[in-house]
């Protein structure tokens, strides 16, 4: 088998696992979350729009230039080459010398086209902002768009040369993803504080002498030693990364999550502990606030929704936002109601079912209070003590009353009739 053929091979496996774990991701009730988030984001993006341009523009300038950097900054540091090279290549395929730097040059033009999409995406929401406050002329704007994508590139293949020794500097250490994202804010910024069409010419020559350095730098790699260790390293980084980014939705066979003690639970789970009726209730709550895995899930969405929550002002979003934020946790938590089914101590002593699925509602009880106790002391700050911050806690509670003894209960008859069927 030709390297070429290899990477062709370890290519169509990176690909079934994206589209396994996407089809399971992306199933019915996470389109539905999907369709509600994007819709609110929409609503939300408008508002702020709205809401700026009512301003005085003037102040406003540097804080949203210093914004949209800072937002762009982030998605140019998505991302990473597809090296697609395994630990047993340096006892099999370390041999075929040269070969590989196509192997990994194709990996990394293949890899850094979403990021491009994405980067461009973002660039696209941000320019009505940027527009507010700037008296670009569309020109610029498709200019900055080009150096995005021109930017994004030398990225990753800076990224590639790091695989070469070029003899200019400890090449144990090079520079990380971190690095170039960090210098791609401060040229933006610098880029930002000149006048037109200045800051864009500014911008351009950094980025023709690091497409010089590129370009020098091709040319010596083949005369210089291949890291191979290097590779492999930044290949399993990118692997556990993707997977990682998986087990927040899904469960990923391969990985073991921990079980670790969170401590700031624990006065919580000592009081509750006392109060539990039977074992499921137990063991419902001791996974669901101290396995990493599942306490992690609506903790995340917790903070999440708490962030969003800050930058809100209107009931209906507030109330919007609280719902997502329930449901985004019952729809990932309520196959866990059969976690304990196959364990040698449930089989032993059995328990009904309608017990199980009581116990469980009552762990969901604990965690959308807590849920909704958070949210209410966040969206205090942007409400303080008033009649719309009683009502959106009201509609908060109702929404969560709703999930745990309408969706819960109809989800295990659903089950139940896939069971029986089978």
């Amino acid at each position: 088998m030709t390297l070429a053929q290899l990477w062709q091979k370890r290519l169509s496996h990176f690909l079934n696992e994206l589209g396994k774990y996407g089809r399971l991701i992306f199933n019915d009730h996470f389109s539905i979350i999907l369709f509600m988030m994007l819709g609110f984001g929409a609503f939300f993006y408008q508002d702020q729009l709205v809401k700026l341009q009512a301003m005085d523009l003037a102040t406003l300038k540097w804080p949203v230039l210093l914004s949209a950097s800072l937002v762009l900054a982030l998605f140019f540091h998505l991302g990473r080459p597809l090296l697609l090279t395994l630990d047993p290549d340096k006892s099999y395929l370390f041999a075929r010398g040269k070969e590989w730097q196509a192997y990994w040059l194709k990996g990394t033009i293949l890899a850094v086209v979403l990021p491009i999409i994405l980067l461009l995406v973002m660039y696209a929401l941000m320019s009505p902002f940027i527009s507010l406050v700037t008296a670009w002329s569309d020109g610029v704007f498709i200019a900055y768009a080009v150096c995005l994508v021109w930017a994004k590139l030398i990225n990753f293949l800076l990224m590639y040369l790091n695989i070469f020794d070029l003899g200019l500097g400890k090449v144990e250490k090079p520079l990380k993803q971190g690095h170039h994202t960090l210098a791609f804010v401060l040229v933006l910024l610098v880029s930002f504080a000149f006048s037109q069409p200045i800051g864009l010419i500014f911008m351009s020559v950094v980025l023709v002498l690091l497409t010089a350095y590129v370009g020098w730098a091709m040319t010596r790699r083949e005369q210089q030693l291949m890291q191979f260790n290097y590779v492999i390293e930044q290949e399993e980084i990118r692997t556990a990364t993707f997977y990682k980014w998986i087990a927040i939705f899904a469960d990923v066979p391969h990985l073991v999550p921990s079980v670790k003690r969170r401590q700031y639970l624990d006065g919580l789970l000592e009081k509750l502990s006392g109060k539990l009726p039977n074992r499921e209730s137990y063991m419902y709550i001791r996974m669901l606030f101290r396995h990493t895995a599942y306490s992690g899930v609506w903790i995340r969405v917790m903070i999440f929704i708490a962030l969003l929550l800050v930058l809100v002002d209107k009931l209906w979003m507030a109330a919007a936002l609280g719902f997502i934020g329930h449901l985004l946790t019952v729809v990932q938590l309520v196959p866990l109601i059969h976690y304990y089914d196959a364990h040698p101590f449930q089989m032993l002593y059995p328990i009904k079912m309608s017990n199980q699925y009581q116990a469980f509602q009552k762990t969901m009880l604990i965690i959308f209070f807590v849920q909704t106790l958070v949210y209410a002391l966040v969206w205090v700050l942007v409400q303080s003590f008033s009649l719309t911050w009683l009502t959106a806690i009201g509609i908060w509670l109702i929404l969560a009353l709703l999930l745990i003894y309408i969706y819960i209960p109809a989800w295990s008859r659903k089950q139940a009739k896939k069971i029986n069927r089978f």
